[in-house]
Parts: structure tokens; C-alpha cells; sequence
């Protein structure tokens, strides 16, 4: 029996201000307000609220105030003993094996609903480390099926969870909501950048994400500097992380640091997407991709690396834009050079990105945590 009705779905995480998980869950979560459900987002570590001007009334935010694993799964049961949401969902693999773990406390009634964003099998940042890896599966093999369901972004991270030997855990795949109506919105802003606009005079290249390892970016500028050698164009790159002075020396290293513009964080990144000739994905491993869905959304020809996973669901093995293989910069400049030739499909941005729309997301969540929403659709 429910001790509290202010909450029905809690969301617990280690929350970052911005990102792309968190844009997913943003839209998610206007739609379940929409819906009449009220959601609490739960964190420790220090964690942020994320999109805290998108956000409606209906949502509350709680920080546990803890660090470690223990004390945070002890203040989780506590959160949800008081409260006791009909759902509670984690959102990476340290919450998904906190929540995982109150399962061994009484008195608990919320479903509780993992996630896993990214492919773990897949990701180099595991194979560097065998034994890491080895410990990291065995955990996931022990602790995941103490919870209640498991929700994979794609069916490529599905795949590589039976790799791993996930067993005795009812799994769904259930694509992003990566798509609303204020994508569109905000795509019609102004980008204020200096090589975009109706009459910049060299084509021009958008990438977005961390600069960070996984997403590989000095194989995209190898690949950028010989696609210049045959059409100059600009490169601008959305994002801002650890290698941001590796990049900017490499691009130099290449003659193309003119070319290359390391843009930071932008706060709407949908603009410089809509406006640019070609949007280009370089990374070694991914979940979903929700920058390659956005650019698809806005009609915006897409390359990309065919790594695991995500590019070739979303891209459904080249029907919407082109595959290249990771890590092959010739590759990488060849599928440029064609994007740029307007080579890549034609395709119906309305119907490439219908799987990913936030309303589909947010309803598919709901029907598998079990909860019927208060208000029904208008």
C-alpha cells in the first residue's frame, strides 16, 4: 500500500546538466506530465538537475547527499520506502546496480525498471581492461536480475546483453524519445555562427558529442583533411570534454586548423544541424545516437561509422544516410566526399525518425513499468 501519492515514477542517477540520455528523458518526462503522472529525480553523487528550465511542476528533485554504493542504496530504499513510487527507472550501470540491490529490503513495492544506454561488450573502454570487464559482466550476470525489468535503447544493446549472459530478466527494447515538436522549433532559431547561414560560401561539416575517446574524433579530422584535399569545406564540432587541446593540435598538426572550429556546449545544437551540409558521426561505440537521429529529423544528410551499435538500426543498414566502418579514416573521407556530392539517400525525415518520437517512447515506458496513466490522450 502506498504511503505517499506525490510521486509515481521515480528516475535515479548520478545526473549530469545536459547530455544526451538526459534530453531523452526530458522528453520522456513531458510527456508523462501531459499524462497526469508525477515523476521525483533521484540522485547522489553530487548530481545535477538536468534541464532544469525545461522541466514542469510536476517534477521534483531529490539528492541522496551520498557517495558510495552502500550508503546511496541504503538512502535509495529509504526514498522509496517513504514515497513508494509505482516505478522507479535507472539510468546507467552504477544506479542500475544500486536500485538493483534494494530489492533485498522489505516493505519495497515499486517496480523496479533498468536501463542500460550503451553496448557494454562492445565498448573498448571494457576491452582495455579485461579483468574490469570480467567484474564489471559477473556483476551484471549477479545483481540486474534482483530487479523487476530491463530496458535496452536498441536492439543492438539487447544483443550484446545476451552476450554478456543476462538471463532470468524480462527484457524490452524500447527506442529513445529523441523526437518532439520543439526539435523543430528550436531547429528554426538562429545558429549565429559565422560559416552557417543561407549563403556560406564552402559546404559545412556538423559533428556533436563529447570530445572524448569514444566518439573518435581525430579519426574524423584524418578523414576531414583528405576530403578537403579534393572539396574544401568547414568542420564544426558541437561538444566540449577532455581532449578538447589533443583535437585542436591535431587539426593544426593536419593544415586544417582554420577549418575546424572546436565549438564548446551549445544549449541548442539543433540549428547548426539543420543548416549544415553534412551531419558525420565518427564514433568507435555507441547505444543510440540521438545526434544522428535529430539530423535525420531535420533532413540533414547523415555519415557514419557502422559501429555497435545504433547507426545501423537508426540508419536501417543505409536506407537513410551512409556506413562507413570505425576507425578507417580513408572510409571516413570517402563517405564525406560523397555526402558532399549528394550522394546519400533520399529519405522522408518524418518517417525515418516516427520509431524515435518522444510520445511513442514515453507510452512504451509506461506500458512496461505496468502504469496506466490518470488522463487519457487527447
Amino acid at each position: 500500500m502506498r504511503m505517499n501519492d506525490d510521486v509515481d515514477i521515480a528516475i535515479f542517477g548520478s545526473f549530469k546538466p545536459a547530455g544526451g540520455i538526459y534530453r531523452r528523458l526530458t522528453n520522456q518526462i513531458q510527456v508523462w506530465h501531459r499524462l497526469g503522472m508525477r515523476t521525483a529525480l533521484v540522485t547522489f553523487r553530487k548530481g545535477v538537475q538536468f534541464f532544469p528550465e525545461e522541466m514542469p511542476e510536476s517534477v521534483s528533485f531529490h539528492d541522496l547527499k551520498t557517495r558510495s554504493r552502500p550508503a546511496t542504496t541504503l538512502a535509495l530504499a529509504a526514498f522509496l520506502y517513504r514515497y513508494q513510487p509505482q516505478a522507479v527507472l535507472s539510468i546507467t550501470h552504477a544506479s542500475n546496480t544500486i536500485l538493483a540491490r534494494t530489492a533485498y529490503f522489505p516493505g519495497i513495492h515499486s517496480r523496479r525498471i533498468l536501463s542500460v544506454p550503451n553496448t557494454f561488450g562492445a565498448s573498448e573502454k571494457q576491452a582495455e581492461s579485461p579483468k574490469k570487464r570480467d567484474r564489471k559482466f559477473r556483476e551484471i550476470q549477479k545483481v540486474y536480475p534482483l530487479a523487476d525489468g530491463l530496458i535496452a535503447i536498441s536492439q543492438g544493446v539487447q544483443d550484446d546483453l545476451k552476450q554478456i549472459g543476462l538471463r532470468n530478466l524480462e527484457t524490452r527494447k524500447i527506442y529513445s524519445g529523441t523526437i518532439t515538436r520543439h526539435t523543430y522549433d528550436r531547429a528554426r532559431l538562429p545558429a549565429n555562427h559565422r560559416w552557417l547561414g543561407s549563403n556560406h560560401a564552402e559546404p559545412v561539416l556538423v559533428a556533436a558529442g563529447r570530445l572524448a575517446p569514444q566518439k573518435d574524433y581525430p579519426n574524423l579530422l584524418h578523414a576531414f583533411a583528405r576530403a578537403c584535399e579534393a572539396i574544401p569545406a568547414r568542420l564544426i564540432i558541437l561538444g566540449e570534454g577532455e581532449q578538447r587541446y589533443e583535437l585542436q593540435s591535431l587539426a593544426n598538426e593536419l593544415g586544417i586548423g582554420e577549418r575546424v572550429d572546436l565549438c564548446g556546449h551549445v544549449d541548442n545544437p539543433y540549428p547548426y544541424m539543420a543548416q549544415a551540409d553534412l551531419f558525420v558521426l565518427s564514433s568507435r561505440w555507441e547505444g543510440l545516437v540521438n545526434v544522428v537521429i535529430e539530423a535525420l529529423a531535420l533532413g540533414t544528410p547523415v555519415v557514419s561509422t557502422d559501429c555497435p551499435s545504433g547507426p545501423r538500426e537508426i540508419l536501417e543498414d543505409g536506407r537513410y544516410g551512409i556506413l562507413v566502418p570505425p576507425r578507417d579514416p580513408d572510409a571516413l573521407a570517402e563517405g564525406i566526399l560523397k555526402g558532399l556530392r549528394g550522394e546519400t539517400p533520399e529519405y522522408d525525415p518524418a518517417e525515418a525518425v516516427d520509431r524515435f518520437r518522444a510520445e511513442r517512447a514515453a507510452r512504451a515506458y509506461l506500458d512496461f513499468m505496468g502504469i496506466t496513466p490518470p488522463v487519457s490522450p487527447s
